[in-house]
Protein backbone atom coordinates (compact mmCIF):
# COMPACT_ATOMS: atom_id res chain seq x y z
CA UNK A 1 0.00 0.00 0.00
CA UNK A 2 1.47 3.56 -0.74
CA UNK A 3 -0.21 6.82 0.34
CA UNK A 4 -0.49 10.17 0.42
CA UNK A 5 -4.22 11.65 0.39
CA UNK A 6 -5.32 8.22 0.14
CA UNK A 7 -3.88 4.52 0.45
CA UNK A 8 -4.10 2.90 -2.53
CA UNK A 9 -2.54 -0.65 -3.14
CA UNK A 10 0.78 -0.59 -5.26
CA UNK A 11 0.46 -4.62 -5.84
CA UNK A 12 -1.22 -7.90 -4.10
CA UNK A 13 1.04 -10.18 -2.38
CA UNK A 14 -0.73 -13.27 -3.57
CA UNK A 15 -0.32 -12.10 -7.25
CA UNK A 16 4.00 -13.26 -6.31
CA UNK A 17 4.20 -16.50 -5.59
CA UNK A 18 8.04 -16.43 -5.29
CA UNK A 19 10.19 -14.35 -3.68
CA UNK A 20 12.26 -13.53 -7.48
CA UNK A 21 9.05 -12.23 -8.52
CA UNK A 22 8.20 -10.27 -5.74
CA UNK A 23 12.17 -9.14 -5.78
CA UNK A 24 10.73 -8.19 -9.32
CA UNK A 25 7.60 -5.87 -8.54
CA UNK A 26 9.95 -4.11 -5.24
CA UNK A 27 13.09 -3.51 -7.28
CA UNK A 28 12.30 -0.63 -9.77
CA UNK A 29 11.54 1.03 -6.35
CA UNK A 30 8.21 2.02 -5.03
CA UNK A 31 7.73 5.20 -6.06
CA UNK A 32 7.08 8.39 -3.44
CA UNK A 33 3.95 9.87 -3.98
CA UNK A 34 3.54 13.47 -3.34
CA UNK A 35 0.31 14.73 -2.00
CA UNK A 36 -0.50 17.50 -0.37
CA UNK A 37 -0.93 15.75 3.06
CA UNK A 38 0.39 13.02 4.47
CA UNK A 39 -2.74 10.96 5.67
CA UNK A 40 -1.31 8.01 7.71
CA UNK A 41 -4.37 7.47 9.50
CA UNK A 42 -6.46 6.71 6.21
CA UNK A 43 -3.65 4.39 5.27
CA UNK A 44 -3.92 2.11 8.34
CA UNK A 45 -7.45 1.98 8.27
CA UNK A 46 -7.02 0.55 4.29
CA UNK A 47 -4.45 -1.73 5.97
CA UNK A 48 -7.02 -3.08 8.38
CA UNK A 49 -9.79 -3.64 6.07
CA UNK A 50 -8.08 -4.89 3.22
CA UNK A 51 -6.79 -7.29 5.42
CA UNK A 52 -9.98 -8.04 7.19
CA UNK A 53 -11.65 -8.69 3.99
CA UNK A 54 -8.56 -10.82 2.36
CA UNK A 55 -8.29 -7.85 -0.43
CA UNK A 56 -4.28 -7.77 0.40
CA UNK A 57 -3.48 -11.94 -0.46
CA UNK A 58 -2.30 -12.55 3.12
CA UNK A 59 -0.74 -15.90 3.59
CA UNK A 60 -2.26 -17.44 6.77
CA UNK A 61 0.83 -19.59 7.02
CA UNK A 62 2.56 -16.47 7.53
CA UNK A 63 3.92 -14.30 9.48
CA UNK A 64 2.52 -10.60 9.07
CA UNK A 65 4.04 -7.51 8.89
CA UNK A 66 3.72 -3.83 8.11
CA UNK A 67 5.91 -1.15 7.39
CA UNK A 68 5.22 2.06 7.61
CA UNK A 69 7.44 4.58 5.72
CA UNK A 70 6.68 7.98 6.46
CA UNK A 71 8.01 11.39 6.37
CA UNK A 72 6.43 11.97 9.83
CA UNK A 73 3.88 14.51 8.86
CA UNK A 74 0.68 12.82 9.44
CA UNK A 75 -2.29 14.90 8.60
CA UNK A 76 -3.82 14.11 12.54
CA UNK A 77 -2.29 13.31 15.46
CA UNK A 78 -5.57 11.59 16.94
CA UNK A 79 -6.87 9.89 13.72
CA UNK A 80 -3.46 8.79 13.47
CA UNK A 81 -2.95 7.84 16.92
CA UNK A 82 -6.63 5.92 16.42
CA UNK A 83 -5.71 3.62 13.80
CA UNK A 84 -2.93 2.89 14.89
CA UNK A 85 -4.53 1.39 18.14
CA UNK A 86 -6.95 0.13 16.12
CA UNK A 87 -4.87 -2.03 13.75
CA UNK A 88 -2.78 -2.83 17.01
CA UNK A 89 -6.09 -4.65 18.41
CA UNK A 90 -6.78 -6.72 15.24
CA UNK A 91 -3.63 -8.34 16.27
CA UNK A 92 -3.20 -9.23 12.31
CA UNK A 93 0.29 -7.54 11.82
CA UNK A 94 3.32 -6.68 13.57
CA UNK A 95 3.78 -3.54 12.53
CA UNK A 96 7.28 -1.13 12.55
CA UNK A 97 7.48 2.63 11.49
CA UNK A 98 10.49 4.08 9.48
CA UNK A 99 10.34 7.78 9.83
CA UNK A 100 12.42 10.01 7.00
CA UNK A 101 13.69 13.73 6.89
CA UNK A 102 12.72 15.07 3.34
Amino acid sequence: ITFDNFPSVYFNLSSHKSLVTLSEAINPGIPYRRGFRTDTAAALRFLLSSAETGALGIRNESSNIAIVITDGNFNSRFSTQSAAAALHAANIFDVYAVGFDR
